[in-house]
């Protein structure tokens, strides 16, 4: 099977004489900054891993929103195998949350670690991430924790800066930011970097005052793999607040607020909103002398990281070559993204829940279009030239590009066209998506004598680059659009009414797992009243849930008598335990497709067509069969007259005819010259379906009997002779 191989593509591109001059330019690196136009959003991925290959640098695209980063990732996964990362943006948590979920800001660590130590193929971060505030670099190197078998380090110390740099001592870890230890032996979770499950912990094992092994295990069965010989551990917080340096920020708070607070007596504030804001700065003055963390921190970035830095400023570090997506949008969004945050502090300032101070916990869109120009030459992608789409005083390069033809449901057509494009000389790649499909298109290919690269791997849509003679056909451009099956929301016991609900009773949440309800209590958020829903998970940690959102929760529903184990708000223990049940349901359904693969191969009988026995059986019924009944019939008998060995639940409520169905089968089965046997629950019912079935074949030459206590031991043993011989047809 091909393996895309880049370098020996870009002796195709080098037919583009534009490309190839911007190919030699970025080689002995570029003076200028350069605006690409017209590639397509396929060919800007394949032009930026293109430029930078056979380099040290790698690719940092910035993109206009969330959006375009999913398709550009999505792309560039296509061209490559090594790791693809996406800086998004976090929230910032500019208010006292009772829980917040900090997935996101672990990912963005260990993003950075990544991007600092050069492990990655491109990074893609979006307009809103640019904007957004983080520790310099060097508290954040600072703040790494690097270890290496044979070291001399005291576990207590070990464990001391593990809490300082934002992690979580837990009994026992069960995801990212938490470390737990047990006698010599500490666990500790980073964060990964991309979207896996089941991301290994480290396990570090300490002989006396010297680091003896260090090691991968597993999360769910706490057994230990890889070996290490070193490691390094990213801070699991983005606002750390360095040792000895508290009071200082708690000094710096309370001056802040006292400022503020004079301000707006000065320009007639009202006496709630001044007291609100003295009792805020105090509030979290008090808090940080403590040495906790808050959700609210946020609040103080300007105090706390005076020289913050942008992710723009790790990229420039690391030695990346910046690409600039759609300059004009990406600039609007930088725009767009600055206003909501003004206008969501216009709001906050108000009620005196933030200081004007705050409006610094960002940087604004001009300071990022002057970190581009400090940080040299960047390359535009512009699929369009248009004033303002390009980077200024940058020189220009044309690559025009189109998107590849849609061939779904088209093979003769891509057969033609792959013979034509062949004919003259010209390459055509083509991306199957899995190795199933990259086999099946390649003897297709084969057929018609076209020697064409299939990969396996995905690239969702194609270009064509006619200057270069490089045709790429997607995934989807020959396959068409893989749609993802919604998930049909399956409820336990539904909560309908706030009064199906019991104070104490166990619910569960399909994001956060098992909590007791606790009642329903008034909150003000925001500066208005509501009602909320009270759920308390392990350790205290409580889940606040509006009214509105009523249908969030189900009852729990569990075996009598036994207390479930509440589950941690913000852990991993309940997404690992819906994965377990996943991987039961994955086995179950392995198990099955295997039985029924080998029930495929065993022939069954195959009935005959319906007699007129049969028609005059089913006419004789007394009532008119539901559609449902019409249905269940023709497909029973379908599988019946077939070779294949039948397998099938009828299912329908008390009364809606599931008996008649079942009857029409069997009588069909005695037309074949066959014995039927139908087993029932109960001695009543059998009774029934004998008289019933007795009375329905009156005038037929069909014998029906039945064994249950009803009968004697010697009408038992007479009945079993008869059916031994083939005298009984049907037995119940």
């Amino acid at each position: 099977m091909p393996e895309f191989n880049m370098a020996a593509i870009l002796q195709q591109t080098a037919r583009d004489p534009a490309f190839q001059r911007l190919l030699e330019q970025q080689k002995q690196g570029l003076v200028r900054s350069v605006n690409i136009i017209g590639p397509t959003d396929a060919q800007k991925a394949f032009i930026a891993l293109a430029l930078t290959s056979g380099s040290k640098r790698r690719p940092c695209l910035l993109v206009p929103d969330e959006l375009r980063a999913r398709t550009l990732s999505a792309d560039l996964k296509g061209l490559t195998d090594q790791p693809i990362l996406v800086f998004r943006p976090r929230e910032l948590n500019l208010t006292d949350a009772e829980a917040v979920s900090r997935e996101s800001e672990h990912k963005r660590l260990a993003i950075l670690t990544r991007l600092l130590a050069g492990d990655y193929a491109a990074l893609v971060i979006p307009a809103a991430a640019a904007l957004q505030k983080i520790m310099p670099r060097r508290i954040f190197e600072a703040s790494q924790l690097r270890l290496q078998v044979g070291q001399r380090l005291d576990i207590e110390a070990c464990c001391r800066h593990l809490l300082q740099i934002g992690y979580e001592r837990m009994r026992l870890v069960d995801g990212p930011g938490q470390f737990a230890q047990r006698g010599d032996i500490v666990d500790v979770v980073p964060a990964s970097a991309e979207d896996a499950q089941n991301e290994p912990g480290i396990r570090l094992s300490f002989f006396d005052v010297v680091l003896d092994s260090i090691k991968e295990f597993d999360l769910e069965t706490q057994r230990s793999s890889t070996m290490l010989r070193q490691v390094a551990l990213p801070p699991a917080r983005e606002l750390l607040i360095a040792p000895g340096t508290s009071d200082r920020l708690a000094e710096a708070i309370l001056a802040a607020g006292q400022e503020s607070r004079a301000h707006l007596a000065a320009s007639g504030a009202g006496r709630d909103l001044i007291d609100s804001l003295g009792q805020l700065c105090r509030r979290d003055a008090e808090r940080v002398s403590a040495h906790l963390s808050f959700a609210g921190l946020d609040r103080w970035i300007a105090l706390l990281y005076p020289d913050a830095e942008s992710v723009l400023d790790y990229a420039a570090a690391a030695g990346a070559c910046i690409f600039v997506d759609e300059p004009l949008r990406f600039r609007n969004r930088l725009d767009a993204a600055q206003a909501d945050l003004d206008e969501r502090l216009k709001t906050m300032l108000n009620k005196g829940q933030v200081l004007p101070l705050t409006s610094q916990a960002a940087f604004r869109g001009v300071d990022i279009s002057l970190r581009l120009d400090r940080q040299g030459p960047a390359i535009a992608l512009c699929q369009i030239a248009s004033s303002g789409n390009g980077l200024p005083g940058a020189d220009q390069a044309n690559i025009n590009g189109r998107a590849a033809d849609s061939y779904r449901g088209r093979e003769e057509q891509l057969q033609s066209d792959l013979a034509a494009w062949q004919a003259e000389g010209r390459l055509s790649l083509l991306f199957a998506g899995s190795q199933a499909r990259q086999a099946r298109l390649q003897g297709l290919l084969l057929e018609k004598g076209l020697n064409c690269p299939v990969f396996a791997a995905s690239l969702p849509r194609g270009f064509v680059w006619p200057a270069a003679g490089l045709q790429v056909i997607g995934t989807q451009d020959i396959f068409g659009s893989e749609h993802v099956a919604r998930r049909r929301h399956q409820t336990g016991i539904r909560i309908d009414l706030f009064s199906d609900l019991v104070p104490g009773e166990m619910v569960v949440h399909e994001a956060h797992g098992i909590g007791r309800y606790e009642g329903l209590v008034n909150l003000e958020t925001g500066g208005t009243r509501r009602d909320y829903l009270k759920i308390v998970y392990a350790g205290d940690d409580t889940l606040y849930i509006p009214m509105e959102s009523l249908d969030q929760i189900q009852k729990y529903v569990g075996a009598e008598g036994l207390e479930p184990k509440l589950s941690k708000l913000g852990g991993q223990e309940w997404t690992r335990m819906k994965e377990r049940a996943r991987d039961s349901i994955r086995k179950l359904a392995t198990d099955l497709i295997r039985l029924y693969a080998q029930r495929a191969g065993i022939k069954g009988h195959q009935f005959a067509a319906d007699t007129v026995w049969q028609q005059e059986f089913e006419e004789n019924f007394p009532f008119e069969e539901t559609e449902d009944q019409v249905r269940s019939i023709q497909e029973i008998k379908q599988d019946m007259e077939s070779a294949k060995v039948m397998d099938r639940l009828l299912c329908g409520d008390v009364g809606y005819g599931k008996t008649e169905v079942a009857f029409r089968a069997i009588f069909k089965c005695v037309m074949d010259g066959r014995q039927a046997v139908l087993l029932t629950p109960t001695t009543v019912l059998a009774q029934q379906h004998y008289d019933t079935f007795s009375a329905r074949l009156a005038g037929f030459p069909v014998t029906v009997e039945m064994l249950s206590r009803f009968r004697t031991n010697a009408q038992q043993d007479r009945i079993v002779r008869d059916l031994r011989q083939g005298k009984v047809d049907i037995i119940i």
